[in-house]
């Protein structure tokens, strides 16, 4: 029996992203650099072999341009060849793992300290898969923000043997990161949610353990100074900070 033929059933906005991504690198050849490079050499020796007469001073700054010809060409070389993999299994890849995204859709929740005297900090977990503090997250489910906000507020209430309560949409990111299971850059599509709880005994210490998973608050500035959150994790960092929740 044959293997069906996979259908891919894209949002323009999401193929609009992957290539404008990626614009650098489609249709440019192994002579990309090269044009700029022997422009600039030609443009240096023209400058150097013609007669200024009483204005041979106007050579040296001429002369500039042509360098700066010939550093452009390098550096696009260099550009080049570090992603020279993209190409056409490249982009069906990408477009591929944007048509299947919508199955690894993750919403994030921002839980602040809001009961202590550290409202600037968020609560997060140690991620064994990740090896990495991250937000609290779920499975993006449902098929709207109602039901997906019962979800959030379910499972928060299950780990964290708390209530929880204004559960509210913030906004969204289509984006892409190196994946660590994978081993690859994926595309996701992350939603970011505010949520509030109720504190109890162990929620207002620092760090805390719930049926093996440990917690901690920390705050945005202290996330940027710990370089494995940073490494594996800066993209969603930013996003949290720019938007100022």
């Amino acid at each position: 029996m044959k293997d069906k033929k996979k259908k891919l059933l894209l949002d323009e906005t999401e193929v609009k992203f992957i290539l404008e991504k990626n614009r650098d690198y489609i249709g440019h050849k192994f002579i990309f650099g090269f044009d700029s490079i022997i422009a600039g050499m030609g443009y240096v020796v023209t400058i150097f072999l013609s007669d200024f007469k009483d204005y041979n001073w106007l050579k040296y700054p001429l002369s500039v341009i042509g360098i700066v010809y010939l550093i452009w060409g390098m550096y696009n070389i260099c550009r080049y060849y570090k992603n020279k993999h993209f190409n056409k299994d490249t982009l069906y890849k990408q477009l591929e793992d944007i048509n299947y995204m919508e199955n690894s859709e993750h919403s994030i929740i921002l839980i602040k300290d809001d009961f202590n005297q550290n409202p600037n900090k968020f609560l997060v977990y140690q991620d064994p898969r990740w090896d990495c503090r991250l937000f609290v997250n779920f499975h993006t489910c449902g098929n709207n923000e109602a039901e997906n906000i019962d979800n959030i507020k379910q499972h928060v209430e299950q780990e964290l043997k708390t209530k929880s309560d204004n559960c509210a949409f913030l906004f969204d990111k289509l984006h892409s990161k190196f994946s660590v299971s994978a081993k690859r850059e994926k595309y996701y599509h992350h939603k970011f949610y505010r949520l509030s709880i109720e504190a109890n005994s162990d929620i207002q210490k620092q760090s805390f353990t719930i049926d093996g998973k440990t917690y901690y608050w920390m705050s945005i500035a202290e996330m940027e100074n710990d370089k494995n959150i940073m490494r594996k994790n800066s993209d969603i960092i930013s996003f949290v900070k720019e938007s100022n929740v």
